[in-house]
């Protein structure tokens, strides 16, 4: 075998190893992008049901409330699923326990939210009470309020939630109070989601709020999806 052919063999033998690689390599980037593709469908149908339930709970929540809407100072699946309370009386100044005003607010409002989320029961993972404050406490320093507010939202939150299961509608029925040990929560959240006015000024009243959160399976659902799309890629 001369020169000529011993090279001609040798470059054979690698353009064809070259070429399997290249093959290897296009069949694994068709695999990645089918599963990106079936993630991306499993996303965009999560979100739509995200979307859906949504909908459909906040126009249960926007009929049921309605009414008091105004008098009661609240705000409707403004953020997501929440029901806010914006009035600043709720609490006294520096104090856990609700006020009278909000206390008997509470009397009607909570046994109303219940019927709702356990007409929904299926579709709900999570009510949580949110206690946020503004991100002023006395003359403290930036972190001294902080971390005092924090102490007082979880209190607030708590209190809230005693008083609420404390309620008789809600205490004598065990399906509500099965249902609560196993998904109502409740959170401080200090002044880290502060309200902002029209001039981009913290809005300290509005700031000062409780909120009702519901988390949902759909949204779960998506957190899921994309966590593994984000593993994929």
């Amino acid at each position: 075998m001369n020169e000529f052919s011993r090279l001609l063999r040798v470059n054979r033998g690698e353009e064809e190893s070259w070429i399997a690689t290249s093959d290897m390599m296009t069949g694994l980037m068709m695999v990645f992008l089918f599963i990106v593709i079936i993630y991306s469908q499993l996303i965009f149908g999560a979100v739509e049901d995200v979307t859906n339930t949504t909908q459909r709970l906040c126009s249960q929540l926007e009929e049921t409330f309605d009414e008091y809407q105004e008098d009661w100072e609240i705000s409707i699946c403004e953020d997501g699923l929440i029901v806010r309370f914006e009035n600043d009386a709720n609490f006294a100044s520096s104090q856990c326990e609700p006020s009278d005003v909000f206390s008997n607010i509470l009397d009607t409002f909570y046994p109303l939210l219940m019927n709702v989320v356990w007409d929904n029961r299926n579709d709900i993972t999570e009510l949580m009470i949110e206690g946020h404050t503004s991100s002023e406490y006395g003359n403290e320093i930036p972190l001294g309020a902080y971390l005092l507010n924090t102490e007082l939202s979880q209190c607030r939150s708590k209190q809230v939630m005693e008083y609420v299961l404390d309620l008789p509608e809600i205490n004598q029925d065990s399906r509500y109070m099965e249902w609560s040990f196993s998904n109502l929560t409740a959170h401080g959240l200090s002044s880290s989601r502060l309200l902002y006015d029209e001039n981009d000024n913290e809005d300290r009243t509005q700031s000062r709020r409780v909120e009702f959160r519901i988390r949902t399976n759909a949204q779960e659902d998506l957190y899921e999806s994309m966590s593994i799309l984000n593993e994929a890629e």
